[in-house]
């Protein structure tokens, strides 16, 4: 399987950001974060999920199980080729599950992760034992289109969602049953595994998010490394009146040099 990625070298590097993109898009919708990054000497490794943007795979049809994997093979390569530079994880709705799921699996070497409108959970949310049995029916039918992707959600600003409808490296279908149930399987068992969380972290959140259930990113939250010997720093940051998209709602801008000086006050 072949994944479209890029590489944004900051000068006077003090650390690397891997960036993991959200459901239906493409990482090169992270370009403005990316130079916020830079400047703030943090080099940025992003690449299309199997399925999205320029990468192989059939479209927006995923097991998000496999994508975790793709992830961390892709944490292998960077810690290889930088053994010593701190590397952080960030994440984006479908993208922060895929960054949870990879850190609370496997937690070595990572300085900190940042979670932004995580998709821990779903609106209505379902049981763990139905979404469990809904993935295993999706592998025999993974392609039956379940529920509508709601464009109109990512951002209080038209001129986001215009954007979004015009490019064409997006999907704009609707979700297809094997990439939504291994999604809801998925944040299960990343909240059940919650209370052993150990990286430090930032999470964002919209208030007014009605793509991914603004409860299950408190209640993770919440949980996150209540039962480890050193808990980790939990900062959990809600934005009023914001929808889906941290980084593309007006208060954008300052999400982003957030997220840049919390990375460099963990150095």
């Amino acid at each position: 399987m072949a994944l479209h990625g890029r590489i944004d070298k900051a000068p006077n590097e003090a650390a690397i950001v891997l960036i993991a993109h959200g459901y239906a898009e493409h990482l090169g919708r992270y370009d403005e974060l990316v130079k916020h990054l830079n400047r703030a000497g943090l080099t940025c490794y992003r690449y299309d999920h199997e399925g999205h943007g320029k990468s192989e795979g059939k479209r927006a049809r995923v097991d998000v199980n496999d994508l975790v994997r793709q992830h961390y093979r892709v944490r292998q390569q960077i810690r290889a080729a930088h053994p010593s530079t701190p590397l952080f994880l960030l994440g984006h709705s479908m993208g922060g599950l895929i960054t949870a799921a990879s850190a609370v699996g496997r937690p070595d070497d990572i300085a900190g992760v940042i979670l932004s409108s995580p998709a821990l959970g779903t609106n209505p949310s379902l049981s763990g034992p139905v979404s469990d049995a809904l993935y295993e029916v999706s592998k025999f039918v993974p392609s039956i289109p379940v529920a509508p992707f709601k464009v109109e959600g990512i951002s209080r600003t038209q001129k986001v969602v215009d954007s979004y409808l015009e490019d064409p490296l997006n999907y704009v279908g609707p979700v297809q049953m094997l990439t939504g149930a291994s999604m809801m399987a998925l944040g299960h068992r990343v909240m059940e595994l919650a209370p052993r969380w150990t990286p430090d972290t930032l999470i964002l959140q919209g208030d007014r998010d009605d793509v991914v259930s603004v409860s299950a990113t408190r209640e993770f939250a919440s949980k996150a490394g209540t039962e480890v010997e050193f808990p980790p720093t939990i900062d959990y940051v809600e934005v009023p009146e914001a929808y889906h998209e941290i980084f593309n709602e007006p208060e954008g801008p300052v999400m982003m040099t957030l997220v840049a000086q919390w990375i460099k006050d963990q150095l």
